[in-house]
């Protein structure tokens, strides 16, 4: 009896270890998929403006980007932004620039004291605002925002810890992670190891799984 009973306890307490040290290690396997989520990048582009001359002219509202975030089984890790939600954004972009420029040409005019309209300015200048807008949105720079989103390399997930590197070839940095909370279908990131006064606004990042 007291034999069988031992036994009976040797069994519970190796069930109970295996529990603890899964639910404390990798997250390895709950994180495999795809996740997405929905940056807002304004904060990020009008503190970079910081105190540049016509700053006020050129701040935004709203620049959101839809990212998409997939783990392998293999270790491996991709995140894009969303051709699709770039465009969009460029696009709400491309109505601030056209908002504040009209601004700006409005408050010059009326510095000058001069009886002009914002035509008057565009026609000496032997252009529109589209042909001014278009200058600075081209599609090289669409694509090249879209380039610059892109990342892909190796990743470790465990014990709230999430390290990322930016290739594959290259393997994780045990300095350089960013804590995590997850969930079955929700994944936070909440702050990097190492961060700037820019990136940090865009924390905390919260994902949700793409279901199948």
């Amino acid at each position: 009896m007291k034999k069988h009973a031992a036994k009976l306890l040797a069994v519970l307490l190796v069930l109970a270890m295996a529990l603890t040290m899964t639910a404390c290690g990798s997250d390895h396997d709950k994180i495999v998929g795809v996740w997405e989520t929905e940056v807002e990048f304004a904060d990020v582009f009008n503190n970079t403006l910081g105190n540049a001359e016509n700053a006020e002219y050129l701040k935004v509202d709203s620049l959101k980007l839809k990212m998409i975030l997939t783990f392998a089984a293999d270790d491996t890790y991709s995140m894009v932004a969303d051709p699709a939600s770039v465009e969009a954004a460029m696009d709400g972009l491309k109505e601030s620039l056209w908002a504040g420029m009209e601004r700006y040409l409005v408050d010059t005019i009326a510095a000058t004291g001069l009886n002009l309209e914002i035509g008057d300015i565009l026609e000496m200048l032997n252009t529109n605002m589209d042909a001014l807008i278009g200058d600075v949105l081209t599609p090289e720079l669409i694509a090249e925002v879209t380039q610059i989103m892109a990342a892909e390399g190796r990743y470790l997930a465990e014990e709230g810890r999430l390290y990322l590197t930016d290739s594959v070839d290259k393997e994780v940095n045990e300095n350089i992670y960013e804590t995590y909370i997850l969930n079955e279908d929700a994944l936070t990131l909440v702050r990097p190891s190492t961060t700037d006064p820019y990136t940090e606004l865009l924390y905390p990042l919260e994902f949700t799984r793409v279901l199948e």
